[in-house]
């Protein structure tokens, strides 16, 4: 994956992530083991990412597993459907997503990883307080 991560990146620009009052944090793609999340400003940079990911991974005698592959269009506006065909499948599109155990939403909110992030920590509050 380092090997993948190099050439794309040289082919790919960064995005620009953050809110206003932070400084920014400049992003290309998510690598974390076999797992892999790419970001972009658009539609056709997003069709040119992942089939530029696709051909190196390839490349290099890796497969991609297209019933896990996701698709997610983060906005605060109406939600549209994107059209990323990958070896002939699209993949799912989802509203919201558990990347490496943080969740994702397609609407940008962030409650749902905070009560999720509540919840683990009560869990283990609990389990602890009972065992002691």
């Amino acid at each position: 994956m380092d090997q993948i991560l190099k050439h794309c990146k040289r082919r790919k620009g960064k995005i620009q992530t953050g809110y206003w009052n932070m400084p920014p944090v400049y992003i290309q793609a998510l690598v974390y083991a076999n797992n892999l999340a790419i970001m972009v400003n658009n539609k056709g940079e997003l069709q040119r990412a992942v089939t530029e990911w696709a051909s190196a991974r390839s490349e290099r005698g890796m497969e991609i597993n297209i019933s896990n592959c996701k698709r997610m269009h983060i906005t605060k506006v109406i939600q549209r459907t994107l059209n990323i065909v990958w070896e002939s499948d699209k993949g799912e599109q989802v509203e919201e997503n558990d990347y490496l155990g943080t969740i994702i939403s397609a609407n940008g909110n962030n409650e749902r990883e905070i009560n999720n992030r509540a919840q683990n920590a009560n869990q283990v509050y609990y389990h602890i307080n009972q065992t002691i």
